[in-house]
C-alpha cells in the first residue's frame, strides 16, 4: 500500500501489473485508452495522464480531473520502475504436455514424425520412421556331425531333409551369417541393416558390440551325439590371446532330454592346468569335468572361461555373447563331415580355460505371480544378459524399459500386438521374436493355455 503526493493526481491504491495503457491516440492527443500491448507487456513511451483508483491488471485508468498533457515527476517515475522491474511477469517455463507413459514413447514423440495425419505410412526404408513392429526373422540351419531331427518332435520346426541339424540360428548378426527379418513392412532386411539404420530404436540402452552389431546370438541345439569338449575365452582372455578371438559367455535353457541325457560343465575341485593339459585330447578329460544330469525346464549358466560339453540326447535353447570362437579340448576320437578328423585348439584351450573358479549349479524355476495370470521366474543372470521363464494364461502387457526384448515359444500359440504401433504379430511354438526397445509396451494373447515363454535380454 501507498500514500500518493498531494497534487500528484494519483490516489491511494495497490501496485500491480496493468493490463493496458494510456497512450495518445493518433491526431488527437486526447489520452484515449489503448489496447495495442498485450496484457502482460508494459507500454512503450511516456504514459499520458494521471492514475487513478486501484491500478491492477484488470484496469488503468486515467484521471479524468487532469488534463492530458505531461505526466508528473512521480507518475513518469512509477510507470518507468514497472516497465523494469515488474514487466514482463514471471510465470515460469511452459508446462509441458503430459508425457506418454513408456520411455520409448516419449522418444517416439521427440522424433520427427515421418508422416502427416492421412498421409502414406512411412516406408521400411525411411531412416525416419520407428522401428517399433516386433520381428520375427528365417531360420538358418546348420548341419553338425553330432546333429539330429529332435528339433521337429520338440519344437515342430520343419527341417531340411535328411540332414542332420546340429543348430537353427534363430537371430544372429555376423559377417558371415545374418538374420533376415521374415514377416512384417521390414521383410528381406537383415538385422545388420536394421542395426545401421534403426540402432537406437533397436537396442534403446542396450550397447552394440564393439564392430556395432547386435548383441546377442540366440540358437537352438539337438545333440543326438555328444559335442566337443570346448571352451570359449571370457572377454579378457580373448583380449590377451587375440587373432580374432572373441569372449563368449551363454547360457542354455533344457528344452528336452532322453534318460541319461546329461552335460559336462566347470573343473572338478583341485583340477590345475597341469592336470588338464596332461589330459587334453583323451577320453579322460571327462573325469576332471563337473557332471549334471539334465532336466527339462531347467537352466545352467556357462561363463567364458568354462570348459564344458553337452552329452547326447539333449535339445536346448542357447543364448550368448555374440561370439563364434570356440576352442576344442576333445571330439570323440569321431571324424567330421568330411571324413576327417576336426582341429584342436589344445594351445588356446589352456590359454582360455579358468582355473579355480566354482562350477555353476543348474537352476529350477521359483516362480513369481506379477500378475493376474501370468507368472515369470528367473533363470539366468550374467553381466552379458539375463533370462527369465514366462507362463501366460491371460493376456499380459509386458514392457521393453528401454531395451529390446527377445521372446523365444517354448509352449503354445498366441499374438503379439505393440501398443504404440498397433503392429500384431501371431507366432507358434519354436518362433523367436525379437521386440525393439522403440516398441515400449506389449500384450502377449496366449491362444492356448498356458504360453510359454523364455524372455532374453541384455543386461545394460
Amino acid at each position: 500500500m501507498w500514500e500518493s503526493p498531494a497534487g500528484s493526481g494519483l490516489t491511494r491504491g495497490v501496485c500491480a501489473a496493468p493490463s493496458a495503457a494510456i497512450l495518445p491516440a493518433a491526431g488527437d492527443g486526447t489520452g484515449e485508452l489503448s489496447t495495442r500491448f498485450p496484457r502482460n507487456r508494459p507500454p512503450r513511451g511516456p504514459v499520458q495522464g494521471g492514475w487513478a483508483g486501484v491500478v491492477g491488471p484488470e484496469n488503468l485508468r486515467r484521471d479524468p480531473t487532469r488534463p492530458p498533457g505531461r505526466p508528473g515527476r512521480y507518475t513518469a517515475w512509477l510507470a518507468r520502475t514497472r516497465r523494469r522491474r515488474l514487466w514482463p511477469l514471471r510465470r515460469g517455463p511452459p508446462r509441458r504436455p503430459a508425457c506418454p507413459k513408456s520411455p520409448a514413447a516419449r522418444k517416439a514423440a521427440r522424433r520427427v514424425p515421418a508422416s502427416v495425419p492421412g498421409g502414406p505410412p512411412p516406408l521400411p526404408n525411411d531412416p525416419m520412421s520407428a522401428l517399433a513392429e516386433p520381428l520375427r526373422f528365417e531360420r538358418i540351419f546348420l548341419e553338425k556331425v553330432w546333429g539330429g531331427r529332435n528339433l521337429e518332435r520338440c519344437l515342430g520346426l520343419d527341417l531340411p531333409s535328411e540332414v542332420p541339424v546340429g543348430e537353427t540360428w534363430e537371430i544372429v548378426d555376423r559377417a558371415d551369417q545374418e538374420s533376415r527379418v521374415a514377416v512384417g513392412p521390414h521383410a528381406g532386411r537383415t538385422l545388420g541393416e536394421l542395426m545401421r539404420a534403426h540402432r537406437a530404436d533397436l537396442l534403446g540402452k542396450a550397447p552394440a558390440t564393439a564392430d556395432g552389431r547386435f548383441p546377442l546370438l540366440v540358437k537352438y541345439l539337438d545333440a543326438k551325439q555328444p559335442l566337443s569338449v570346448q571352451v570359449h575365452p571370457d572377454d579378457r582372455n580373448a583380449a590377451r590371446i587375440g587373432r580374432g578371438a572373441e569372449g563368449k559367455t551363454e547360457a542354455w535353457y533344457f528344452l528336452d532330454a532322453e534318460p541319461g541325457g546329461s552335460v559336462w560343465c566347470g573343473l572338478a575341485p583341485g583340477v590345475n592346468r597341469e592336470k588338464l593339459a596332461a589330459a587334453v585330447g583323451k577320453g579322460v578329460l571327462l573325469e576332471l569335468l563337473t557332471h549334471h544330469a539334465v532336466v527339462p525346464g531347467t537352466s545352467l549358466t556357462v561363463p567364458g572361461g568354462t570348459v564344458h560339453a553337452i552329452g547326447a540326447g539333449v535339445t536346448l535353447l542357447e543364448v550368448q555373447q555374440n561370439s563364434d570362437t570356440t576352442y576344442r579340448l576333445y571330439d570323440w576320437d569321431r571324424p567330421g563331415l568330411d571324413g576327417t578328423p576336426r582341429a584342436m585348439h589344445l594351445e588356446e584351450g589352456l590359454a582360455a580355460a579358468q582355473f579355480g573358479a566354482m562350477p555353476l549349479p543348474p537352476v529350477e524355476p521359483d516362480w513369481h505371480w506379477f500378475s493376474d495370470g501370468a507368472r515369470r521366474a528367473p533363470m539366468s543372470r550374467s553381466a552379458h544378459f539375463g533370462m527369465n521363464r514366462f507362463e501366460i494364461e491371460a493376456p499380459t502387457r509386458l514392457s521393453t524399459g528401454d531395451q529390446f526384448q527377445i521372446y523365444a515359444v517354448v509352449e503354445g500359440k498366441g499374438r503379439l500386438t505393440v501398443k504404440s504401433s498397433g503392429a500384431e504379430l501371431d507366432f507358434v511354438r519354436g518362433d523367436v521374436l525379437l521386440v525393439p526397445a522403440a516398441a515400449g509396451y506389449h500384450v502377449f494373447e496366449p491362444a492356448t493355455e498356458p504360453l510359454g515363454l523364455v524372455q532374453l535380454l541384455h543386461r545394460a
